[in-house]
């Protein structure tokens, strides 16, 4: 099963790469988008955050190449919900905000990067 999910991460990987001709829309402002790679620090705590702010998540797991499950990588995913594995649309609005780190939560215009953010108070300013 992990050799099927580590072929498929190349392939999106793959796919990134070429990027995409589509304009990216605008960020749902009733959405938290959370990206985040394999190796991003702090992973299934900032996971932890994402799920219990509440808020409707959207992840999206941005990755150029597939260099392995890293440590953290598996316990995170429980508490991200439903992860499409390549998110064409998700990929376009990180390179249009050019989000260059991670972990990164988008909130309408709201962008903040950092295990340290305060999710709740970022939720409560985009309304």
């Amino acid at each position: 099963m992990w050799m099927a999910g580590a072929a498929a991460l190349a392939a999106a990987a793959g796919a990134q790469d070429r990027g995409s001709s589509e304009p990216a829309s605008e960020p749902d402002p009733a959405v938290l988008y959370f990206f985040f790679t394999p190796d991003t620090p702090d992973l299934a705590a900032a996971a932890r955050a994402v799920r219990a702010s509440g808020a409707r998540v959207r992840p999206v797991l941005l990755a150029d190449r597939f260099r392995g499950w890293p440590d953290g990588f598996a316990a995170a995913l429980p508490d991200l919900g439903e992860l499409a594995l390549v998110d064409e649309e998700g990929l376009a609005l990180a390179r249009r905000l050019r989000i260059s780190r991670t972990p990164c939560f988008v909130v309408g215009r709201h962008v903040a990067y950092g295990s340290k953010v305060d999710l709740k108070e970022m939720l409560t300013c985009s309304r």
